[in-house]
């Protein structure tokens, strides 16, 4: 019975190799079809740009509401607000998983209703806040965000540490070829939640892609580790581009910009001090949890 317990861990990853990637360059009379033109006057190019984008699921009232935004090569964006802000349907957005109801999503200039969404598996790694445990071995956990790593234990143990989990490796007499849980090995190591965490992060690193996104990859943890692991992740991104998603918004000085949601809408845009010098929604929340990041800077 247990293997069949893996069929929850794989739904994702199932949903995303079932999306549709054939290349929709043109429509069923063989014409471009025609979208608005993206906005690119500034000299980073732009990775990410939405344009007036809504999204509901079902007769549901809009997750998304009228969002723009763009982001830039080499940019982390920290989106930020509270739960049911908005900010993981923004991400499936982002990733080609939701169409949008209204409004035109753009990669590197091309819609994507006009290009092979097959470059979003190829460019993109991912961390979602319900990751997935393989009760495999520590090897086999990492390497599942790039399995011609599999045996390439010098990319497994750098994506360890930039995913944070190179203590617990370290600690393993086992190393990488360590069993974690007990479903199919009996002297398996038992895990929490925030070192499953740290692994999953560790995965999406291994790719060495040069866009990541990461929907609460430190939720598990206190809010002092989850600084740490965000510094961690800050530091390994280095010229990359990074969507970095957490309720808790203390993280948010270490981004490019800031995007803040709330309501399905997108009602901040800007760098820390830009926003909290507006003493908006992105003042109050970060003025509020200050107390749970007293020992700040023991971690800066």
């Amino acid at each position: 019975m247990g293997t069949y317990r893996y069929v929850k861990d794989f739904e994702l990853q199932k949903q995303f190799f079932e999306m549709d990637f054939e290349d929709k360059s043109t429509n069923a009379a063989g014409k471009q079809p025609a979208f608005p033109v993206p906005d690119d006057d500034e000299a980073a190019p732009v990775v990410f740009e939405l344009q007036n984008v809504s999204f509901r699921y079902n007769s549901e009232a809009c997750a998304l509401q009228d969002v723009s935004m763009k982001i830039r090569r080499g940019e982390i964006v920290a989106l930020v607000g509270g739960n049911g802000a908005g900010k993981s349907t923004l991400v499936k957005v982002l990733l080609g998983f939701y169409k949008p109801t209204e409004g035109h999503v753009f990669f590197e200039g091309k819609s994507y209703e006009d290009i092979d969404l097959s470059k979003l598996v190829e460019r993109i790694g991912v961390t979602f806040q319900d990751y997935a445990k393989f009760e495999f071995t520590l090897r086999e956990n990492i390497a599942f965000g790039d399995l011609a790593s599999l045996h390439d234990d010098v990319a497994l143990y750098a994506a360890a540490e930039k995913g944070g989990a190179a203590k617990l490796l370290k600690r393993q007499s086992s190393g990488l070829d360590t069993h974690l849980g007990r479903w199919y090995h009996k002297n398996a190591i038992q895990l929490s939640g925030g070192e499953w965490q740290r692994i999953a992060v560790s995965r999406a690193h291994i790719s060495n892609k040069d866009i990541l996104i990461m929907d609460e990859p430190a939720a598990m943890l206190d809010p002092i580790a989850e600084l740490e692991q965000f510094h961690h992740i800050r530091n390994s991104i280095q010229n990359r581009t990074g969507v970095l998603v957490s309720h808790r918004i203390g993280f948010a000085r270490l981004a490019d910009q800031v995007a803040v949601m709330d309501g399905g809408k997108l009602v901040e845009f800007g760098t820390h001090e830009e926003l909290m010098a507006e003493r908006g929604m992105y003042y109050k929340l970060f003025t509020s949890q200050a107390q749970w990041y007293r020992k700040e800077e023991e971690v800066v």
